[in-house]
């Protein structure tokens, strides 16, 4: 068995009292007892939310999709820049994001990432390769009707929807930072998902909280994440 580790946003979690659960090996918190409103937040303003536990992977190399098609199929027609694939053999589903034309940031749950890890090892052929970068990412989910005001606050990236929509990947800089952001929204809701590296994702944190102060903008776990999706 794989141990449980810790996010990197831990010290703000233990600070503001939060319970646990286990998560895809991870401990993340299922609520924060003192905070309330936190559903509020999601519907009316912000929500932040940490989503450490995925498992991130970045592929290179030519003729990337058709090596996914051979063991996955697309849930959608859909050709914009994030997509969902369903695993043929296995009962899982991947996000693919489409950072270049030859590199792609692949989010699995940790709990299939044998399954795909298998799957790519024995699939692809010497033009694609995987770096798997999950220790070394923060995860950070902002959703909400003023997620995208947070993300203004700390970046000069056009957040508008017109230039960023639902179902869209890009690189860019937050505070000097370097980061990975998906649009995908969820039941309607503006939802962004920041990747960070990990030496930075309590301060990137921390700061997103501070700027988003003005917002409302309020902490939630586990347990209302569920029920959101």
């Amino acid at each position: 068995m794989n141990p449980i580790g810790i996010s990197a946003i831990q010290e703000f979690h233990e600070n503001h009292q939060a319970t646990y659960v286990e998560n895809n090996g991870l401990m993340l918190p299922s609520k924060y007892p003192f905070i309330n409103d936190a559903i509020i937040a999601v519907e009316k303003s912000v929500g932040i939310h940490d989503i450490s536990s995925y498992v991130k992977i970045i592929l290179n190399g030519d003729n990337i999709l058709e090596t996914l098609q051979l063991n996955f199929e697309f849930i959608s027609t859909s050709t914009n820049q994030v997509r969902f694939m369903k695993s043929i053999d296995y009962d899982f589903t991947l996000i693919l994001g489409e950072l270049t034309k030859d590199e792609y940031f692949i989010l699995v749950d940790r709990l299939h990432k044998t399954n795909f890890m298998e799957i790519i090892k024995t699939s692809s052929n010497r033009s694609v390769y995987f770096v798997d970068i999950s220790s070394g990412l923060t995860g950070i989910r902002l959703i909400g009707p003023m997620a995208h005001e947070v993300i203004a606050t700390v970046s000069s990236f056009d957040i508008r929807t017109k230039h960023f929509s639902n179902m869209s990947v890009a690189q860019i800089s937050l505070m000097e930072i370097h980061a990975y952001l998906f649009r995908i929204d969820i039941q309607n809701k503006p939802c962004y998902d920041i990747f960070v590296s990990r030496d930075v994702g309590l301060f990137v944190w921390n700061e997103l909280i501070h700027s988003g102060k003005h917002f409302g903008i309020t902490p939630f776990g586990v347990e209302l994440m569920n029920e959101i999706t």
